[in-house]
């Protein structure tokens, strides 16, 4: 069952939607770092990366254009929310103290993770209605 589930995804009309939608996110991409570019200057370009990179995730996997670089220049709030979540984590590591759950539900980070990681669920669910909606008028459309 499961080579039949990546087996679907990776055939080749698939594979050329998915190019259509890399170059497209791409061309965007370059749109808003070409001005910082031109300045000389240099420029954090990280977070353009990741918003592209979400972007193109969210439209190849669930096949919805949120339009995320368009609405967002440079953050997004699942982002800055994984980012959260990643950098709470990290602090773990390097606290060990933080490592014991117990510790870390009275530390001020726990509230900061579990914020991030209420709005990353809350998006996902967004993105999972609008996906079933989609399913929902393309079946009834047949």
């Amino acid at each position: 069952p499961r080579t039949l589930m990546s087996s679907a995804s990776f055939n080749i009309a698939a594979l050329k939607s998915y190019v259509q939608i890399f170059h497209q996110e791409s061309l965007l991409l370059v749109e808003k770092m070409a001005p910082l570019a031109e300045t000389g200057s240099a420029f954090e370009h990280l977070p353009l990366i990741n918003l592209a990179t979400f972007s193109i995730i969210v439209r190849s996997m669930c096949g919805l254009d949120l339009k995320i670089q368009q609405k967002h220049h440079d953050d997004h709030p699942f982002t800055s929310a994984l980012e959260t979540i990643f950098e709470t984590f990290m602090s773990r590591i390097f606290k060990p103290w933080l490592l014991s759950d117990f510790i870390f539900r009275f530390s001020r980070l726990h509230k900061k993770q579990t914020e991030a990681a209420n709005l990353v669920k809350a998006y996902i669910e967004d993105i999972l209605v609008r996906v079933q909606a989609k399913l929902l008028i393309a079946e009834k459309n047949k």
